[in-house]
């Protein structure tokens, strides 16, 4: 949250109106203007154009400010240069102007001048507990990539043993196939054995009716003539025997082929069922290391979040970055300085400390997650502005597009407003 709070200021400080407050003003020709106060100057504008600046006065120039009544009178470190005076609406306005001119112009000298051993030792402390808290987040980023990387693999293997399990079923079937098949075996071997023993036996009784016609020649005819028939068609039932033996013969042996077959998908199935089980103890064994490892990570996260809490508050304590500023707290002692160092309620004045600074306009230096933000603006803008309708625009929008176009932005306009001696600039203030 810190973070994006950051970056969002990041960003709106680069725009025109971030951190100015605006005052109707008239110089001694009755010119309508409006004056603005920010962190860096004091800056003169039109009425209807609140974005560029047309005069600049840095705060390393302002030598003092002063009212009395409706007048303002700024004095200038220049000793050549005349006094910038304007004239504002009401003396309650000329109090809060001033008032803002001594919070700013101290902000401004506090930022520039060199730190005390108090502020250095809290900047230090920050600067740790914001590398702590930093590499607190970077472990709690690894774990959390650590945990879902190990959620990965757990849903990995659970697809693994689910298709193992598909294989199992169909290792099964073709076992029981298998089964099938050796049983059907079995009881064509039973049939081809009993065949067998039946042909044995008709062979033998075909051998002793071959012998008795052999004992009998001298046996009448019709005995005779009966006998052969016996013989014959005893002869005709042993070669249908044999008929029989070979096709059962065959198809044993195309069964024991099949049988054989059988006994490879069983040995395959039981090789399948031993590897689908051995997968499911590791699963269900990286599944409980898991749940045993998230634990202790939620463990270490509850411990380490009351320190992160208390690094948190004393950065707030220590004005870090992330310290809220009580304006209207602030607005209440400058009111009581204001009244203490004011000789009457509708006049007061105060002295700028002077200051040895660059006055320069720098605009902040951009790293590489900047660019990235300024493009990811300009695609945001460039997708609003498709939607943006020109009847509805605002004259302020007009004057942003203008500058845009012309590539002024609000540094670069700073800059220009603010070159030449003071003498220039109040002159040209005075003629506008």
């Amino acid at each position: 949250r810190e973070e994006a709070m950051m970056e969002y200021l990041k960003l709106a400080q680069d725009t025109e109106m971030y951190g100015v407050n605006y005052f109707d003003i008239e110089n001694k020709k009755g010119t309508k203007l409006t004056l603005g106060i920010d962190a860096l100057g004091i800056n003169v504008y039109d009425r209807e154009d609140k974005l560029t600046p047309k005069i600049g006065f840095p705060w390393s120039e302002i030598r003092n400010i002063t009212f009395n009544n409706r007048k303002f009178l700024i004095k200038p470190i220049e000793k050549k240069s005349p006094d910038f005076v304007f004239l504002a609406s009401h003396v309650k306005v000329n109090k809060l102007i001033l008032n803002l001119c001594m919070g700013n112009h101290d902000l401004y000298i506090r930022r520039r001048k060199p730190d005390s051993i108090d502020v250095q030792q809290m900047k230090i402390q920050a600067r740790e507990e914001k590398n702590a808290k930093k590499n607190a987040t970077q472990k709690l980023a690894r774990e959390m990539s650590l945990r879902e990387e190990a959620e990965k693999k757990q849903k990995e293997y659970l697809e693994h043993l689910e298709e193992m399990k598909k294989e199992m079923e169909k290792r099964q079937s073709q076992l029981h196939e298998a089964q099938y098949t050796i049983q059907r075996l079995e009881e064509q071997l039973k049939e081809l054995k009993a065949a067998k023993v039946e042909l044995e036996q008709n062979q033998q009784e075909l051998h002793t009716m071959m012998v008795r016609l052999e004992e009998a020649k001298e046996m009448e005819a019709g005995a005779k003539a009966r006998l052969e028939e016996e013989i014959r068609s005893k002869q005709e039932e042993v070669l249908r025997i044999q008929e029989e033996v070979n096709i059962k013969d065959e198809e044993t042996r195309k069964l024991q082929a099949e049988v054989e077959e059988a006994r490879r998908k069983e040995e395959e199935a039981t090789l399948a069922l031993l590897t689908a089980s051995t997968v499911r103890r590791l699963s269900k064994q990286s599944s409980s290391s898991s749940s045993s490892s998230s634990e202790s990570e939620h463990e270490a996260r509850r411990k380490d979040f009351p320190r992160m809490e208390t690094a948190v508050q004393q950065s707030s304590y220590n004005g870090g970055i992330g310290t809220i500023y009580d304006y209207e707290g602030k607005d209440k002692s400058l009111s009581s300085t204001n009244t203490s160092r004011s000789a009457t309620p509708s006049a007061a004045s105060h002295a700028m400390e002077t200051i040895s600074v660059n006055s320069e306009i720098l605009e902040p230096k951009q790293d590489n997650s900047a660019f990235r933000r300024m493009k990811l603006l300009e695609a945001m803008k460039m997708s609003l502005a498709m939607d943006r309708m020109p009847r509805e625009m605002t004259n302020l929008d007009r004057i942003y597009n203008r500058n845009i176009n012309e590539g002024n932005t609000k540094y670069k306009t700073l800059r220009e407003v603010r070159k030449g001696n003071t003498k220039r600039r109040v002159d040209q203030f005075e003629n506008w």
